[in-house]
């Protein structure tokens, strides 16, 4: 019975090793974060899910509606295109101010927070298009019910 769970521990150990990978902890202590609220905490992303949940309860719309609601679509669409940006900018300037003073060996820093913040703004692009995707299905749906 030991064995057997020493052997389940050893193997579990060797899966999380294998997927962290060699470099993934290096390069994670050399990126610096600003403190931003979380995406879905941000107002304008938050106004896009109470729109989403909105159209799920809708039955119906008619053309006067269903115009209503593609004007309100794209007025919460930009409006979560503009926070993205503006999160851009806040850790640019926030990467800006922490490298502004130090030594020019941290270069590396500002390059794997450049590449992070990269890797950031794609997953927070992804969840805000997945989430007008949900809009644009819930509003076909409405206007061939």
């Amino acid at each position: 019975m030991r064995l057997r769970l020493a052997a389940i521990l050893l193997f579990a150990g060797l899966i999380v090793g294998l997927a962290s990978g060699p470099g993934a902890t290096p390069a994670q202590d050399r990126v610096v974060q600003p403190h931003l609220p979380a995406l879905g905490k941000e107002p304008a992303v938050s106004k896009l899910r109470h729109f989403l949940h909105e159209l799920r309860h809708r039955r119906h719309a008619s053309d006067r509606a269903w115009r209503r609601l593609l004007a309100r679509k794209r007025h919460f669409t930009g409006a979560a295109k503009n926070t993205l940006e503006a999160r851009d900018h806040r850790r640019k300037r926030f990467l800006k101010a922490y490298l502004k003073g130090r030594h020019p060996h941290e270069r590396r820093t500002a390059k794997d927070s450049k590449d992070y913040y990269a890797y950031l703004r794609s997953l927070e692009s992804h969840l805000v298009r997945q989430i007008v995707a949900r809009i644009s299905d819930e509003m076909d749906r409405l206007i061939y019910s």
